[in-house]
């Protein structure tokens, strides 16, 4: 039998328009839901503006800038945590075409909530994407997610003789998760 140990989604999407040739406004949203790290539901709008500081064949680097709005579930409801509330997002997006068949990704995006100094996070994706033909690409990642103000969980305390749950203690979940993937990517 097949027992499922973690998963983990992210929705996201994102509608970019160009003001000039080096600047853009952008709105988005997105949802996620990552157990294992203690988030049950974490909806997320932001819209800003954006640079293109260079976009030619082999280089594309641009940042953005944003306003948020973040409404999150935890798994285990942190007691006078708040769990909607307004921040500013920054970001870039850097892809470098190595060979004809080789791009380089990074994406970055860090996130600060106006609710409380401590509360930010930061998610950075690191790939490589080799082309196997026009449409297939073998894609290589590792992903870190850093949350400062993690989310709690519980675990179980056991006598030491009978070896019986006798409880449970509340515990502070990693600041830091990594998600190394291998996809195959079709493009249309």
């Amino acid at each position: 039998m097949t027992e499922i140990s973690a998963e983990s989604y992210l929705f996201e999407g994102r509608y970019d328009h160009e003001i000039h040739e080096r600047m853009f406004w952008f709105a988005g949203a997105g949802w996620d839901r990552n157990r294992p790290s203690g988030i049950e539901s974490r909806t997320t709008a932001f819209g800003g503006i954006g640079n293109i500081w260079r976009d030619d064949d082999k280089i594309l680097f641009r940042t953005d800038y944003a306003l948020s709005y973040t409404d999150r579930e935890d798994v285990m409801a942190t007691p006078g945590a708040d769990d909607s509330y307004a921040g500013a997002r920054a970001s870039w997006v850097y892809n470098h075409q190595f060979t004809e068949s080789t791009q380089y990704i990074n994406d970055f995006v860090f996130d600060y909530g106006f609710n409380e100094s401590d509360n930010w996070r930061a998610n950075m994706i690191n790939a490589v994407a080799v082309s196997i033909n026009d449409r297939l690409a073998l894609k290589f990642s590792l992903q870190l997610l850093y949350e400062n103000l993690p989310p709690t969980t519980t675990i179980p305390v056991f006598d030491m003789i009978g070896g019986t749950q006798t409880g449970t203690v509340p515990f502070k979940l990693d600041e830091l998760d990594t998600i190394v993937s291998a996809a195959l990517v079709v493009n249309f």
